[in-house]
C-alpha cells in the first residue's frame, strides 16, 4: 500500500523528524489520495485541494517526488539526493547571481565546505561559520549529501546532468550556466574580474533595480541581470573606448587596463516591465567609470548618452 511505502521512503531518503513524517501522512490521509499511483492523476486531484499551509505544500511536494520515483539516478552513475528547499530567501536575495553560481560550482564539484565558501567567495571573515552560503544552498534544497557529489564532472557536464534531472534544478542550472559563461569570457582574455563585475556598485545598483532595505541589498532585478555573453559581444561590437569621452583604459594604464571598460545598459534594467531580449549592438554601450557614474548620478534623471556628450562638450 502506498501509505506504508511512502512512510518508508521518507524515512530512507529524507532527514525529516518522525513527528513531521506523521504530519505529512495525516494530511495525505485527509486528502484520500493513497490510491493514486499515477503522478498525472495526483496532480489533477491536488488542483482541487487547498494547499494553504507550508505543511500541506511540503506533504504534496514529497508525495509527488515519491510517485515520480525519486531519488533520481542519472546515467547510472549519480543518485541525486532528495531536494528539500528551505523556503528561506534572505541570503539568496542578498547576493548576485554570479556569486551564487560560483558557490554551487565550488560546493558540488570542488567539494568546498560552507565556511570556505563564506570566506573565499562571499568575503566574510570567518565569524559567520559558513551560515550564509549554507542558507543559499539550503534555499535550493541542497544539503550536506550534495557536497562533492559531482567531483568527477566538469562544469559543462554538471549543467547537462542537472538539466536532465529537470524539475527542481532549473534555477541551479541557470546560475551554473551564468558562471560557465563568465569563465568562458575570462578564458578568452577579456578583462573581467569579480571586482569589475561588482564595480561601480552605486550606479549599477540603480541601473539593475537592486532594492536596498537598511544595510541589506536584495537582488530583485536578477532575472534581468546582464548576461556575461552579452557583455563580451558588446565589447566586440563597440570596442573598449568610452562612448562618452573617448577614454581608453589601456592608453592610461598599459597592459593592466587592456580590454577593460564598463558596459552601460541604455535602458536601465529596473524599468523593464518584463524580461526582454538584449541586443548588444543597440542596447549596450561602453562607458568609463567616471562617465558611468555621471549617467546614473541622479536616480530620477538618468542621462542619455547624447545628454552626457553634450555636458562633456560644454
Amino acid at each position: 500500500m502506498n501509505k506504508e511505502k511512502f512512510s518508508a521512503w521518507l524515512n530512507i531518503h529524507t532527514k525529516i523528524s518522525d513527528s513531521l513524517r506523521e504530519d505529512y501522512i495525516a494530511i495525505l490521509d485527509t486528502w484520500d489520495v493513497w490510491q493514486l499511483e499515477d503522478i498525472a492523476l495526483f496532480n489533477e486531484a491536488i488542483q482541487q485541494i487547498d494547499c494553504d499551509t507550508k505543511l500541506k505544500q511540503q506533504a504534496s511536494y514529497f508525495y509527488r517526488l515519491f510517485l515520480k520515483g525519486y531519488p533520481k539516478q542519472l546515467r547510472g552513475t549519480y543518485t541525486l539526493p532528495i531536494l528539500q528547499p528551505s523556503g528561506r530567501t534572505r541570503e539568496y536575495l542578498q547576493h548576485p547571481d554570479l556569486l551564487k553560481g560560483r558557490i554551487l560550482y565550488e560546493h558540488l564539484i570542488k567539494n568546498q565546505m560552507h565556511r570556505w565558501l563564506d570566506v573565499n567567495i562571499l568575503g566574510h571573515n570567518g565569524n559567520t561559520n559558513g551560515r550564509v552560503s549554507a542558507n543559499i544552498l539550503y534555499y535550493f534544497g541542497i544539503k550536506a549529501d550534495y557536497r562533492g557529489l559531482f567531483k568527477d564532472c566538469t562544469l559543462p557536464e554538471l549543467i547537462e546532468l542537472l538539466h536532465e534531472a529537470g524539475e527542481g534544478y532549473e534555477d541551479v542550472v541557470r546560475l551554473l550556466q551564468m558562471y560557465a559563461d563568465y569563465l568562458t569570457v575570462a578564458e578568452a582574455q577579456i578583462a573581467i574580474s569579480d571586482e569589475e563585475l561588482e564595480a561601480d556598485r552605486e550606479s549599477q545598483d540603480i541601473e539593475n533595480g537592486i532594492i536596498k532595505e537598511g544595510s541589506m541589498k536584495y537582488y530583485y532585478g536578477s532575472r534581468y541581470e546582464r548576461s556575461i555573453t552579452n557583455r563580451k559581444k558588446a565589447i566586440e561590437i563597440h570596442g573598449v573606448s568610452c562612448i562618452g569621452c573617448g577614454f581608453v583604459f589601456e592608453d592610461k594604464y598599459g597592459e593592466h587596463g587592456k580590454n577593460y571598460i564598463e558596459i552601460h545598459h541604455i535602458q536601465p534594467l529596473y524599468t523593464l516591465g518584463k524580461p526582454e531580449v538584449i541586443n548588444p549592438a543597440t542596447d549596450l554601450v561602453p562607458l568609463c567609470a567616471n562617465c558611468h557614474r555621471m549617467v546614473h548620478r541622479r536616480y530620477d534623471n538618468v542621462l542619455s548618452v547624447q545628454q552626457l556628450k553634450e555636458i562633456i562638450i560644454e
